[in-house]
């Protein structure tokens, strides 16, 4: 199981969340996020509890693809996987076929955010 949250970057009580939810995910093990920032928001991505393997990819130009759970896409697993649903991923056209498991994505691509569970 992995963990993530997401603070808007106009939230009034922004750091109030940060720590109240730093404290909640480190109280069952979670340590060391990955943090994506934007103009509107940071994501706050954590590993795996039982596994350590990468659960994003990055782009030059500070999109991403990142996930909790397991994501299978195309025969793929991983980074792999996430590279490619990165590449096939279109806003109006969801690339649904070959996608398995119990997860949930986090994308951005050209400058917008997605969320799929």
């Amino acid at each position: 199981m992995g963990a993530f949250f997401l603070i808007r970057s106009n939230a009034e009580d922004g750091h109030h969340l940060l720590e109240r939810a730093q404290t909640h995910v480190e109280a069952q093990g979670f340590q060391s996020p990955v943090i994506f920032s934007t103009e509107d928001y940071k994501l706050y991505l954590y590993d795996k509890l039982v596994a350590s393997v990468d659960n994003h990819v990055t782009q030059s130009n500070s999109d991403f693809c990142s996930c909790t759970g397991t994501l299978l896409y195309r025969g793929l697993i991983g980074v792999a996987a996430l590279k490619r649903f990165y590449d096939d991923f279109q806003p109006d056209r969801i690339p649904l076929e070959g996608l398995y498991g119990a997860f949930c994505v986090i994308i951005r691509k050209n400058a917008r955010t997605f969320l799929l569970i």
